[in-house]
């Protein structure tokens, strides 16, 4: 069962946008978004093992354990690769009230109703927040194609709000751009290197960005800055425009 998508109730009149950090305007995500009104937060979060908000990055995240990472559950077992020490199977990650949100998440992605209540979700959230700016898999990452799929139009449903989607799967993803050429254009899609201190092994022509994990001093790519600033984006935001950033460096964890 797929419900209606989020549809904005002022037709005809300019959205309001406001200057980011990155010198764009965009719209801003608005309360009076007007939302199948079958859906509750109750009812969304239940569906969907709702949302993360981490304090390193603007906006909301969404995240499962990254144990259940396709590519990267092969990756953590090869010495030097980008997930052989992964930040997201350590830490609080392993705390019970973490691991729970994660099961409860990775079930909510079989369901139905998943993509419609996440799409309630994001933009009812953001919309409080009044940022526009959402990024997937700040732990684990793409279970399937059919997931991918649905991450595509829950962007293509709230065009304001700008996605980032990093990622090792590059199946899916390679896939994707054979049978549709392009994402939408508020889908910053990252496919990741697999080696610490490589380059990302890029798909010709393909309309995306990349990412490398970098141990050196020259890492390649536009380093993440993020460690001058006790690990916050702050006014960063470089993982959402593969246009100007077309890879982004991080710091070796």
């Amino acid at each position: 069962m797929r419900y209606p998508q989020a549809t904005h109730e002022r037709r005809g009149q300019p959205r309001a946008t406001q200057q980011q950090p990155d010198g764009v305007g965009h719209a801003t995500p608005d309360p009076t978004m007007s939302i199948n009104p079958t859906f509750t937060k109750k009812l969304a979060v239940q569906i969907t093992g709702g949302l993360g908000n981490p304090s390193k990055m603007p906006g909301l995240s969404y995240g499962i354990s990254a144990s259940y990472c396709k590519t990267g559950s092969k990756l953590r077992k090869v010495a030097g690769s980008v997930c052989s020490k992964c930040y997201a199977c350590k830490g609080h990650y392993g705390w019970p009230v973490v691991r729970e949100a994660h099961a409860n998440r990775l079930a909510g992605i079989s369901r139905p109703e998943w993509t419609a209540s996440m799409i309630f979700l994001i933009a009812r959230e953001l919309a409080i927040l009044g940022v526009p700016f959402f990024r997937w898999h700040d732990s684990g990452d793409l279970q399937s194609y059919e997931h991918l799929m649905d991450i595509v139009e829950i962007a293509r449903s709230l065009p304001d709000i700008r996605f980032c989607l990093p990622t090792t799967e590059r199946a899916f993803i390679k896939r994707y751009i054979r049978e549709h050429e392009r994402f939408p254009r508020n889908l910053a899609v990252r496919l990741s290197a697999t080696m610490i201190d490589q380059d990302a092994a890029h798909i010709a022509g393909a309309p995306i960005g990349y990412s490398t994990v970098s141990d050196a001093a020259d890492p390649i790519g536009s380093p993440c800055r993020a460690y001058t600033r006790e690990g916050k984006c702050g006014n960063c935001r470089k993982c959402w425009d593969t246009k100007k950033y077309p890879t982004i460096a991080y710091p070796k964890h």
